[in-house]
């Protein structure tokens, strides 16, 4: 995850915007009256009634700033995604938490933005924009995956996910009568786990890698993260496929193959292969990533491979940088991580 620096109380890295120092509404309005963003509309979401009064907060700036902001109310984080893009919008801003607050940025094909944009400058247009609220997200999504895997599509597998909103969409393709297979949901519908009772705990990064499997069989070359596992690119190579990874990508392709920003589209594509679920996730071979975060001054981003593993450098916070290190077997990833640490003489952070 890369830091950027903060900016007036938010402290900003990858497409996240976090408050440091506590902020009133008018302050959150403040900060987003400044706001460089592009002209045109601005889409606003959050999934809880707690998150309202900020989401009109942000909007008022948003307008104040020129553009017009158009509130998604009470929508889980991919449905705002994929609407962002339906609707040709600008940017979009998602509210992931308050107290303190932490908001997501994205951009007109519903792709992370980089919260780096802020530290640019753009002139308040002469008339403020207008404010405008929108209800129907989540429909536009359900609907969406509906018209692609047809009305009898369901699989067999338990839902567990502390969201009902979140819950109740997943159960419309997945049936609940089995125990041999869950899926452990975010509450926004962001991140996946799945657990079986063959296979054990299954993470939403090896789901991610097991739905690449499935495009390169296709003679497709999976967009994948920078921080998935080097284990993506080994396979790639068996199927005469390679990797694209995010920073050598645009938007467009991720958004279209979307598995890895769409964590229920990407289950539904792996329960509707010709193989079984378990068949399919089997055919990853086991790995390993260890992290820690260290506090230093040297905060240069690098990656590199040694004799056992990869090693990935990034700058993670104000003097503080992340290290983590990818192994086929956990002691070999933990063993890599601490020794580079202990190369540079830095305790980690407690």
């Amino acid at each position: 995850m890369s830091y950027y620096g903060e900016l007036y109380g938010f402290s900003l890295r990858d497409n996240i915007c976090e408050e440091t120092v506590g902020k009133s509404f008018s302050d959150i309005t403040d900060f987003f009256r400044k706001a460089p963003f592009k002209s045109g509309t601005i889409a606003v979401g959050y999934g809880n009634n707690e998150h309202k009064s900020c989401a009109y907060s942000i909007s008022v700036g948003v307008a104040e700033h020129g553009n017009d902001a158009l509130i998604f109310e009470n929508c889980i984080l991919p449905s705002f995604m994929y609407t962002i893009k339906e609707l040709n919008i600008t940017a979009g801003i998602y509210i992931k938490r308050i107290n303190p607050l932490v908001i997501s940025f994205f951009d007109s094909v519903g792709m992370p933005l980089s919260s780096d944009f802020l530290f640019g400058y753009s002139e308040k247009n002469n008339k403020n924009g207008e404010i405008s609220s929108f209800n129907q997200a989540d429909l536009f999504y359900l609907r969406n995956l509906q018209s692609i895997t047809g009305k009898d599509f369901f699989a067999s597998a338990s839902i567990s996910c502390a969201n009902s909103i979140t819950r109740n969409i997943w159960k419309s393709f997945f049936v609940t009568d089995s125990d041999a297979l869950t899926f452990q949901v975010a509450s926004d519908g962001s991140a996946v786990n799945a657990y079986s009772d063959k296979l054990g705990f299954i993470s939403h990064e090896k789901l991610m890698i097991a739905c690449a499997v499935c495009l390169m069989k296709r003679n497709i070359c999976p967009v994948l993260p920078d921080y998935v596992h080097f284990i993506a690119d080994e396979l790639a190579d068996r199927h005469n496929s390679r990797i694209l990874r995010y920073s050598a990508s645009c938007s467009e392709e991720i958004s279209l193959q979307r598995f890895t920003a769409d964590p229920l589209y990407m289950c539904i594509t792996l329960m509707s292969q010709e193989k079984d679920f378990i068949s399919v996730c089997n055919e990853v071979p086991g790995f390993y990533t260890a992290k820690r975060e260290i506090i230093t001054e040297n905060c240069n981003e690098k990656d590199f491979f040694g004799t056992s593993g990869k090693i990935s450098i990034t700058h993670s916070g104000k003097n503080r940088i992340t290290v983590a290190a990818q192994a086929y077997k956990a002691e070999t990833a933990s063993e890599l991580c601490c020794n580079y640490i202990d190369s540079l003489k830095i305790q980690p952070k407690e």
